[in-house]
């Protein structure tokens, strides 16, 4: 079950993100928050991480870019490699692909 969230709270200069229900979905931790129709992007200390609209976390902290392509997920590193990874967070081409 997806539960809407009702938006970004700040707490002590680092964010987190409250279900409708004013329930703590994603803890405050984070510098950045963006929310999307159908995830939410976080960012801190040079690494970034996608949750779903429930607070799950599908793209564990990464310091490589990360950008929705469709139904997936692209992965870049420093070194313009690329992977690819599906909605629900499961590998579908490593980290180890030129761009």
């Amino acid at each position: 079950m997806i539960i809407p969230t009702q938006g970004s709270f700040k707490k002590d200069s680092v964010w987190g993100v409250m279900n409708l229900n004013e329930q703590e979905i994603i803890p405050a931790q984070f510098l950045e928050i963006s929310l999307f129709e159908d995830y939410i992007h976080t960012y801190t200390n040079h690494h970034h991480s996608i949750y779903n609209l429930s607070g799950k976390n599908i793209i564990p902290p990464t310091n490589f870019t990360v950008r929705k392509l469709a139904n997936y997920w692209m992965v870049e590193n420093e070194k313009l490699k690329l992977g690819l990874f599906d909605m629900k967070g499961n590998v579908v081409f490593p980290v180890i692909c030129d761009s």
